[in-house]
């Protein structure tokens, strides 16, 4: 180790092995905690986007047993006038009751889903948990690829056959590919 002196900073090294393998060392602890962050950030996007989503299902859940109760409330009352006028007996009615009370039911259980669902996709956003939703629109071609994604990992989950065939089709893409690349640098 060689030191030279600095007046009044007493003795400081000129070079020291160890201080690279320690700057490498803090180089390498520090790409490891950026990764970690980058890691986090793209999870919590992940999560918040999947916690939107079950958000938006409950919701359209709702509308979807609020246009149902208002079907059977229909049902009930032409069940009940159908009895007063003697054309059925009551266990039709009660029937329609019943079901009037259970899609009730199941309306509150999807209402409470969809308090829940906001709340934490709002814990997720750090925001107040009784905040609105902001709402945004999903286009056909979102939807038609959302569609698409879905049905190849079912699929190719489902028959070790057919995941086989889409992983010789994508490797024949990629040899396509490749082979047009190497053309066009001639």
């Amino acid at each position: 180790r060689l030191k030279y002196r600095i007046a009044g900073a007493g003795w400081q090294p000129i070079y020291d092995a160890r201080l690279a393998a320690q700057r490498r060392g803090a180089s390498h602890v520090y790409d490891a905690s950026r990764f970690g962050l980058e890691a986090f950030e793209r999870r919590l996007a992940r999560d918040v986007r999947q916690a939107y989503y079950r958000w938006l299902r409950a919701r359209d859940t709702v509308s979807i047993l609020d246009a149902t109760a208002d079907l059977t409330r229909s049902n009930l009352r032409v069940n009940e006038s159908l009895f007063r006028n003697g054309k059925i007996t009551r266990d039709l009615v009660y029937r329609a009751e019943a079901d009037l009370l259970e899609i009730e039911q199941q309306r509150l259980d999807a209402a409470n889903r969809q308090k829940l669902a906001q709340s934490y996709v709002n814990l997720l956003r750090n925001a107040p948990f009784d905040q609105p939703m902001p709402l945004t629109t999903v286009g056909d071609d979102d939807v038609f690829h959302a569609d698409r994604v879905f049905v190849n990992v079912l699929v190719t989950q489902q028959s070790p056959d057919i995941a086989q065939g889409v992983d010789a089709k994508r490797a024949a893409g990629k040899k396509t590919a490749k082979q047009g690349a190497g053309d066009q640098g001639l």
